[in-house]
């Protein structure tokens, strides 16, 4: 698991410059570890239900995102990173989420929400904002608390 090799290099690195710290560093280490782990288990159910649904992103930016909990990237509102998507692209776009019943459009809280809403709403879905980082919407003020952001509040939007 990534998070415990990272977390033993970030101890290893402040170990270094404080060893007296070493103990204090490991044992926290060990908290947000087993915190982690609780909370994987519980983001796992809570999604659980949900594997192998479609839904389509903003920005291409979800893929490990939905991929960690089973779900599949049916396409993007950008075609292109960057650059506004074109008229045919959102109607292409739009008749796809319709025809598949794509019911969830993914936005990040820097992302041009009135189109968004438009085009969720033309296709009869709901829209739902993620945080793409810690800090990005209120409430998601650490790691954990993002994830545990982003994974109800997409459940919320797929029930």
């Amino acid at each position: 698991e990534a998070s415990v090799v990272v977390t033993a290099n970030i101890v290893a690195g402040l170990a270094r410059v404080a060893p007296e710290h070493r103990a204090v560093l490991e044992a926290r280490r060990q908290e947000f570890l087993a915190r982690l782990s609780a909370a994987q288990a519980r983001w796992t159910k809570a999604l659980d239900a949900f594997r192998g649904t479609r839904v389509v992103v903003n920005h291409n930016s979800w893929i490990y995102f939905l991929s960690r909990f089973g779900l599949e990237q049916a396409g993007t509102v950008e075609d292109r990173p960057g650059i506004p998507p074109s008229p045919g692209h959102l109607a292409r776009l739009i008749q796809q989420m319709r025809q598949e019943r794509i019911s969830v459009l993914i936005l990040e809280p820097w992302g041009d929400r009135k189109l968004a809403e438009r085009v969720a709403g033309e296709a009869g879905a709901k829209l739902v904002v993620l945080a793409h980082t810690v800090g990005a919407v209120k409430g998601a003020d650490s790691y954990l608390d993002m994830f545990e952001h982003n994974v109800k509040a997409l459940a919320d939007a797929l029930r």
